[in-house]
């Protein structure tokens, strides 16, 4: 009986070339795609945070109240259901 016919030699063989994909297309290993995906997520986090600290300085500069004059009542509850129901879908 051949070696090739052994699972440990197949197992092998299927890790052998495994990393042979990986050491020739380094871009596709899993550690740098999650690197890579990690440095998008910031930035464009700290797109969204300077457009909110962008609006908040503008508001205080004109004098608007950032919570507006209805926080209670039957409008917030709806729109917090509204929201939360946005965000469940």
């Amino acid at each position: 009986m051949k070696s090739i016919h052994y699972t440990y030699h197949q197992s092998s063989i299927a890790a052998m070339s495994a990393y042979m994909q990986m050491a020739e297309q380094p871009d596709k290993a899993v550690d740098t795609l999650i690197d890579v995906e990690r440095k998008r997520i910031a930035v464009r986090n700290r797109n969204e945070l300077k457009s909110l600290s962008d609006i908040v300085l503008l508001c205080r500069k004109q004098g608007i109240a950032l919570r507006g004059h209805t926080v209670y009542g039957k409008w917030m509850t709806t729109m917090l259901l509204k929201s939360a129901t946005k965000v469940m879908s």
